[in-house]
């Protein structure tokens, strides 16, 4: 299992930082931080818990994204932007 951790700087708007486990192209473990707003904020932890064991492919990670944050009030950063920054982790 391989810890991989970075800063997403999305174009003109927050920081989402993450940190991951990732064993075999999947999610083990994530924590997602950053400058970011969501509201309500617990939905964080929700999506969180929703990515561990979710295959590193964009078609899941926006199924998984989409779903956790529906009806999320979102500031400095968007669904997409969000996914960006977790399909880094692909790379080694």
């Amino acid at each position: 299992m391989e810890l991989r951790q970075f800063d997403y700087k999305v174009p003109n708007g927050k920081l989402i930082r993450v940190s991951a486990k990732v064993r075999e192209n999947k999610i083990a473990s994530i924590r997602i931080t950053g400058d970011f707003f969501l509201h309500p904020e617990e939905r964080i932890v929700d999506l969180e818990k929703s990515l561990v064991g979710k295959k590193l492919e964009k078609a899941t990670l926006q199924r998984v994204v989409e779903k956790s944050l529906a009806g999320c009030e979102m500031a400095g950063i968007s669904p997409e932007e969000l996914i960006n920054a977790l399909l880094r982790l692909q790379m080694p």
